[in-house]
């Protein structure tokens, strides 16, 4: 069973690109890839549903392009950092937040940072923010367990007996895969 089907919810949504919501300029239509209004409000309800979005969260979008996600967030009443590195979408994102505000008759907390974001935790500790991860680490640990109590992670199998820092060296082939990291 997914992960998907294994929370409840269904393994289709329909309806998502045909929800339309009045809080971004229409140059910001312009953008080549954004998401549906509908999907947008899906995924922060699908996130409540599921306890993993509660009042008082930040979501962040590290390629936000114009913000719809965010947007559908801030809207709802959460905190929201966007960080898009196009100059272009960055104008977009401040006119949505500015047009956002306006529409929902009071000030949203969006923080806006252009950058990469293959360099976040910079970006974001430059800012005074700090970036908060949960990797399905202890879940891989869990899934990897065999019928015969031994760990399996690809093609390489450990006996449970193995250290953790040694039993995880071939977890992952890059460098800052978690299996790789010192403990």
């Amino acid at each position: 069973m997914s992960d998907l089907a294994a929370c409840g919810s269904s393994l289709a949504w329909h309806g998502c690109y045909q929800v339309e919501a009045d809080l971004c300029t229409p140059e910001s239509y312009a953008h080549p890839a954004k998401g549906g209004w509908g999907l947008a409000f899906r995924i922060v309800e699908h996130l409540e549903e599921l306890g993993l979005l509660r009042p008082g969260d930040t979501v962040l979008d590290s390629m936000a392009g114009t913000g719809r996600f965010l947007l559908a967030a801030a809207a709802k009443g959460y905190k929201t950092v966007a960080v898009e590195l196009e100059p272009k979408f960055v104008s977009f994102l401040e006119a949505n937040k500015t047009y956002a505000e306006k529409k929902l008759g009071h000030p949203i907390d969006m923080a806006i940072i252009q950058g990469d974001s293959r360099h976040l935790s910079e970006l974001l500790r430059e800012r005074g923010l700090v970036q908060v991860v949960s990797p399905p680490y202890e879940d891989s640990l869990q899934k990897g367990r065999s019928r015969n109590d031994k760990l399996v992670f690809g093609n390489a199998r450990y006996n449970r007996k193995d250290k953790v820092t040694e039993s995880y060296i071939n977890y992952g082939q890059a460098p800052g895969q978690i299996g790789n990291m010192k403990g």
